[in-house]
């Protein structure tokens, strides 16, 4: 049961520390590292749940990619090549983080 409860506290303050999404490229292992960094000294992270946790994100971030692919290839199958360039143009003038006005 205390098992149970601690990781259920675990899962809950990594959801909430992990707010951000990590960029593509060599970027994305050095923020990875030092995100992991950062929980595993907040949370007092055993090796054992360290290594635990960077599979959870790790799977997280290869889901969230195939969803983007998913997506994509949905809206290449319904939008024009004319639009399809427009709605990428506009997404990546946008950033990954900002919302529209």
């Amino acid at each position: 049961m205390k098992t149970s409860m601690t990781l259920t506290t675990v899962f809950a303050a990594l959801l909430a520390l992990s707010s951000f999404s990590f960029a593509e490229g060599d970027c994305q292992g050095k923020r990875a590292d030092k995100h992991m960094d950062r929980l595993t000294e907040k949370l007092e992270l055993s090796d054992e749940q360290a290594s635990a946790v960077s599979t959870i994100f790790e799977n997280q971030r290869s889901a969230m990619q195939t969803l983007k692919d998913e997506t994509q290839q949905q809206l290449s199958d319904i939008l024009t090549e004319e639009q399809l360039e427009k709605f990428n143009n506009m997404r990546h003038r946008r950033g990954p983080h900002k919302r529209s006005s």
